[in-house]
């Protein structure tokens, strides 16, 4: 199993185990940063609060993930903005907050929102140019408007910045994998994950990792990250549709057609909403595998 030296195997062996380690350490540490932060904020009178404490009660409310809890962060991550206009984190978390707002469909003004998210990443990665956060905020962003290959190029920014940014992995393997190049969204994606197990928003990236497996074909490695992020968002119907699909492709038509069911309920906005999703993947063959397993789940969306 050795090289011609009897070393080169061992050397990548030992590559890989230290890779993982550095994954493992890099991915617990700052959740649990966040964790005590937020929690030193919250404590404290609003009128008492900094600029940075503003960025992290509003990190606190858009982790709750909720229309109404990402509304109350933007307008705290405004306030950051006003009380420190030179700080370029208030402008890197109100243009994530924006992403997800409108990438949830929970804009209430999309072309607003989508103009002050824009500009606010923008502004984020000129005031820190090294940041990867910020030109992670360029890159959700750019996946919102539909500038995928904009969104590619800012997740490389990223990961070039900082090797172990979790983040970047997870915005490169979603461009590639909207662009329809699912197979090989998977190892940033799992890279990703590996990096960052606990992440608040992990269901999130479950779920496009399933996406991945099932437009590759693989079922199976499909099914346990759709089942892992419908557990933890069931309320979330695009998770129930990654799950839907693969059960139907592994035969399991009963579990499947009740996965179909979730998404219809928990779909506030029903065929729209989920056709909005869909569209997202810009390869129609693509989209077309996941209607066509949809239906076969007792779907009746005509998108």
């Amino acid at each position: 199993m050795s090289g011609p030296n009897g070393t080169t195997v061992t050397w990548r062996s030992s590559s890989r185990c230290r890779t993982k380690i550095v994954d493992r350490v890099a991915g617990a540490i700052e959740p649990e940063m966040l964790r005590m932060e937020t929690l030193r904020v919250r404590r404290k009178a609003p009128e008492n609060l900094t600029a940075w404490e503003l960025i992290f009660r509003g990190m606190w409310h858009f982790y709750q993930f909720t229309p109404a809890e990402h509304r109350c962060a933007r307008e705290l991550f405004r306030k950051a903005i006003v009380a420190a206009p030179d700080i370029a984190e208030g402008y890197t978390w109100l243009g994530r907050c924006n992403a997800g707002t409108l990438f949830f469909r929970w804009s209430e003004n999309p072309a607003g929102d989508m103009a002050e998210g824009w500009q606010a990443a923008l502004r984020a990665a000129q005031l820190a140019e090294t940041d990867p956060y910020a030109h992670y905020a360029v890159g959700i962003m750019s996946v919102v408007m539909g500038r995928l290959h904009r969104a590619m190029e800012a997740a490389q920014r990223s990961i070039d910045l900082s090797p172990s940014f979790a983040l970047g992995y997870m915005l490169l393997g979603m461009s590639r994998l909207f662009l329809g190049r699912a197979g090989q969204a998977i190892e940033p994606f799992q890279r990703g994950l590996r990096l960052s197990p606990h992440d608040p928003l992990a269901f999130l990236w479950l779920h496009f990792l399933a996406f991945a497996h099932f437009l590759t074909g693989e079922y199976e490695e499909s099914l346990q990250p759709a089942l892992n992020a419908a557990a933890k968002r069931p309320d979330l119907p695009s998770t129930h549709c990654a799950l839907a699909c693969c059960l139907v492709e592994l035969g399991r038509q009963r579990e499947a057609e009740q996965a179909a069911a979730e998404m219809q309920r928990n779909s506030s906005e029903g065929q729209e909403e989920l056709g909005e999703f869909v569209s997202r993947f810009v390869n129609p063959e693509q989209r077309e595998q996941i209607r066509t397993s949809l239906r076969k789940a007792g779907w009746q969306g005509n998108w």
